[in-house]
């Protein structure tokens, strides 16, 4: 069976490499396992080296599992999407690299291969200015400051208090020898965190590759909140050819600024704004729809959408995130009716104001459609989710009643 053609295989474990915030290694960004030595320790970028880890037996078998169609333990999220036809992480890579030279001479090796990566996805710690209210102190560096600042019982039931040290591993010997190796393979470097455009090694990592002339073939990737003001940053990036910005942005106005605490819409729109303008930029928003923005988020997708209509084409193209872990912010455990209403409002903007976006977003609206028409024994988990974000507003004093009273209402019912 070849790799064009059964339902396992995935481009990236021959192109790829990615570290989560403290440098272990994943096979990508969406994989659930790490890859592991024969002791069963998880391999990290900043003690070891690529040449081990890329043909490690845990990776060697990853790849041999996909060219026989046989599923691999950690790459459960992809299939589960493509189970309602949608695109997944999967999917999307496929059609990237499927054609790729570089790719190509690297399947006739199979599952040994010559340890040269194409695409880079890296985190350098978890540095960041916001504590968003779907994600975790592994991720944001002023979450895990807030965790340790709530004085409420059950915040530990929820979040490991545990202080992990995820910012030392990218400055070892090793991590530099690795990258720099690699620059004269780099096709495309993904850089996230924490927030990538407010740590200090992605400085150094732009200016390395400015310096060494690959800013005119890398294609720079960034994940991030928008929220930079940063001249310096800026003033790199214009040097580079292909820049995109998959942007962290949750609701429109005072929504973003709920969710995204404590992030001012002033500032985001006026950065996306100057990135427009930028001929060598493009944004592509990644609203993670939850419990609290469902039925809000078409404000979101409308504020994008008329940049497109002003435009007469599409500037910015949305890619959805339908969260589905930790279950108490899953949308799906929401009273059916709320659902419903909350798809209606949806279903009317993409009927008669959705002209510019393309097919992996239409795709994501169709399972959210699946998911708004699905009923499920919510009770617990929406009790869970106000015993969760109650303890954020009362601690920031923001409240959920102020942004969605619709949503605040149900508690009683």
């Amino acid at each position: 069976m070849s790799g064009s053609e059964n339902k396992t295989f995935c481009v990236l474990p021959w192109v790829n490499l990615t570290t989560d915030p403290s440098g272990k290694i994943r096979p990508c960004c969406v994989s659930k396992d790490f890859i592991k030595k024969e002791d069963g320790t998880v391999y990290n970028a900043g003690y070891d080296s690529i040449e081990e880890i890329y043909n490690s037996p845990d990776y060697v078998e990853i790849r041999r599992k996909m060219l026989a169609g046989e599923e691999v333990s950690g790459c459960t999220q992809c299939y589960q999407q493509e189970k309602y036809n949608n695109e997944s992480n999967r999917t999307l890579h496929n059609d990237i690299w499927h054609k790729n030279p570089l790719y190509l001479r690297k399947r006739i090796q199979r599952t040994n291969i010559t340890p040269t990566i194409n695409y880079f996805d890296l985190r350098f710690g978890n540095l960041c200015n916001l504590n968003c209210r779907s994600c975790g102190p592994e991720s944001s560096s002023q979450f895990a400051k807030e965790l340790h600042e709530i004085d409420h019982p059950e915040i530990s039931k929820y979040h490991s208090m545990e202080i992990i040290d995820t910012n030392s591993w990218y400055n070892t010997d090793v991590f530099i020898k690795n990258i720099q190796k690699q620059l004269p393979n780099i096709q495309q470097l993904y850089l996230t965190g924490g927030e990538p455009t407010i740590i200090d090694k992605n400085y150094e990592i732009l200016q390395l590759l400015i310096d060494k002339g690959f800013n005119k073939t890398i294609r720079i990737v960034f994940n991030s909140n928008m929220t930079n003001t940063n001249p310096k940053f800026f003033s790199l990036i214009k040097q580079f050819n292909h820049v995109t910005f998959y942007a962290s942005i949750d609701g429109y106005g005072t929504m973003q600024e709920y969710l995204r605490f404590p992030s001012k819409w002033s500032q985001i729109d006026s950065n996306i704004q100057k990135i427009l303008s930028m001929t060598n930029a493009v944004i592509r928003p990644t609203p993670v729809i939850q419990i609290a923005n469902l039925s809000r988020i078409t404000e979101l997708f409308e504020y994008f959408e008329n940049f497109n209509r002003v435009a007469g084409k599409t500037l910015i193209d949305i890619r959805p995130i339908i969260l589905e872990n930790p279950s108490r912010l899953d949308m799906v455990n929401l009273p059916l009716e709320y659902k419903k209403q909350a798809w209606g409002k949806i279903q009317e903007w993409l009927n008669t104001s959705c002209k510019y976006q393309g097919s992996l977003f239409h795709s994501k609206m169709k399972s959210l459609q699946v998911r708004c028409f699905t009923e499920t024994e919510y009770t617990n988990e929406l009790a869970e989710f106000y015993n969760y974000n109650d303890i954020f507003d009362n601690h920031r004093n923001h409240y959920l009643r102020d942004i969605n009273p619709e949503l605040d209402s149900l508690r009683a019912k």
